[in-house]
């Protein structure tokens, strides 16, 4: 296609956390975005979600800013090389997975919960590295759980001290 640069306009994320997918359509977000300025700014922006061939970058480097120089980076892009050498591209078989820890900068929203049987089929699921924080999180929620269950164990061992005490 002689294509300069890609961009995901529609992505799954992973929560390390809970394990939960989501899949977010910025398209859709009309509380985030009510013109198509703002958008853009987002359509372009989530610079996990693009690729670009190197010349770009050297022609139209990235901002010398601190954060959130994706969207001004590819909009530019755009500008210079037109919307037909920076395509978007809606993501609709987990070809790509933005990977939600506590450390992120982004905010995300998600359109709709994954289910564990759609994320088997995502395209990115084989890969070893996702297996390995789909693992991770399952272990982390069972130990999740194992703590809370072990403390209300021992709040209702604690409140049945107080009813026996108070009995007697």
């Amino acid at each position: 296609k002689g294509l300069c640069a890609v961009k995901l306009s529609s992505w799954y994320n992973f929560y390390v956390g809970t394990g939960e997918c989501t899949y977010s359509d910025p398209s859709s977000w009309e509380e985030w975005a009510s013109n198509q300025e703002e958008l853009d700014a987002i359509l372009y922006g989530y610079g996990f979600s693009y690729a670009h061939r190197r010349h770009v970058s050297l022609e139209s480097p990235y901002p010398d800013v601190r954060f959130a120089e994706d969207a001004p980076f590819f909009l530019g892009l755009r500008n210079l090389y037109g919307s037909d050498k920076v395509a978007l591209l809606r993501d609709e078989i987990g070809i790509c997975v933005h990977i939600m820890h506590r450390a992120n900068s982004a905010q995300v929203l998600g359109a709709y919960d994954i289910d564990d049987e759609d994320i088997d089929e995502l395209a990115i699921a084989k890969l070893t590295a996702f297996k390995l924080y789909r693992a991770a999180a399952s272990l982390a929620a069972q130990q999740d759980e194992s703590v809370v269950g072990s403390a209300i164990r021992d709040v209702i061992e604690a409140l049945r001290a107080l009813v026996c005490a108070e009995e007697k």
